[in-house]
């Protein structure tokens, strides 16, 4: 073989060895693990959750989550479930005639809730909004499609919340003001046990089967009731739930909670700790959290769920 063509066979060889390297490469990455897709977690609440929309927006986003938030401050449990659909309801007209963009008055079937905030339905086929005022529940629509009604008649109300995609996560804290409350019917622990129960098990079987429940913190100063209703409802979502349940209070209760807000307990704080109540250090107020502890619950949630869901 002469000298040029020995030159020639070696660059052959080199050229197909970088070759074969380059494939060797490309194959690797194209096995490293990716960051899942993006998914959208919807949150289910009152004021607990309302309050944290700021801190749970900012640790999903990091998490590649999209955040929803239905929470709405001062609503009790019958209003939140209604608002998506799991809970059935029906209105009574106080007007034969409904007026457009106007308030239309009506009696509804189920109980009053003077906190609860608007939200897309459809009633007779008329869509709209759902509200409450000082003078009671109202329907507003801005396109009447049946103007006339029958005052006599139980129309029932469609929720309009929005299709939900199957791979999406569900954050459920149910009854909060339920369980502050001291009415003898919807504010008994048993109460929210059913109702929680009867809306997760909705969901689970309409929108998405992840779905974490969340059990709820006393206040400041808790009564011997609410601590004892408290308990009641967060050890019953325990036994139900099981490892897609979070222990709120029993996370508010821990050491952990100093190191993940950074915050120096005084004696005070832990002496609330083993009182079963919010320390001070923690709170905004009697029944709320502040903003250092919205960010560790946040965090400690969107952890929960990456390794759950």
């Amino acid at each position: 073989m002469s000298k040029l063509n020995k030159i020639i066979v070696l660059l052959s060889l080199t050229i197909t060895l970088q070759a074969c390297g380059n494939e060797s490469s490309s194959a690797d990455q194209g096995t490293s693990p990716l960051p899942h897709e993006k998914r959208d977690i919807y949150i289910l609440g009152s004021s607990t959750f309302d309050n944290m929309n700021s801190a749970l927006s900012t640790v999903a986003s990091q998490n590649n989550y999209n955040l929803i938030n239905y929470a709405r401050g001062g609503e009790y449990l019958y209003s939140m479930c209604l608002r998506i659909g799991a809970f059935p309801g029906t209105v009574k007209f106080k007007d034969s005639q409904l007026s457009l963009n106007s308030k239309n008055y009506f009696d509804a079937d189920w109980p009053m809730d003077h906190s609860l905030k608007t939200f897309d339905v459809k009633i007779n086929e008329n869509q709209g909004q759902i509200g409450v005022d000082e003078n009671g529940y109202y329907f507003i629509s801005q396109q009447l499609i049946q103007k006339n009604i029958d005052k006599n008649t139980n129309y029932p109300v469609y929720s309009s919340f929005p299709k939900v995609k199957k791979d999406s996560i569900f954050i459920v804290n149910l009854g909060k003001n339920n369980l502050l409350s001291e009415d003898q019917v919807i504010g008994t622990s048993q109460y929210v046990i059913d109702k929680s129960n009867q809306c997760i098990n909705w969901i689970d079987e309409n929108l998405t089967h992840n779905i974490l429940v969340v059990g709820f913190f006393t206040s400041t100063q808790p009564s011997q009731n609410l601590l004892e209703k408290v308990t009641l409802v967060n050890n019953s979502l325990l036994k139900t739930y099981s490892n897609h349940y979070f222990d709120l209070k029993g996370y508010i209760e821990s050491d952990e909670i100093w190191t993940d807000t950074g915050i120096l307990p005084t004696s005070n704080d832990i002496k609330s700790q083993k009182n079963q109540s919010i320390p001070l250090s923690l709170s905004k107020d009697s029944i709320h959290v502040n903003e250092k502890t919205n960010v560790a619950i946040s965090t400690k949630l969107i952890s929960l769920i990456s390794n759950i869901f």
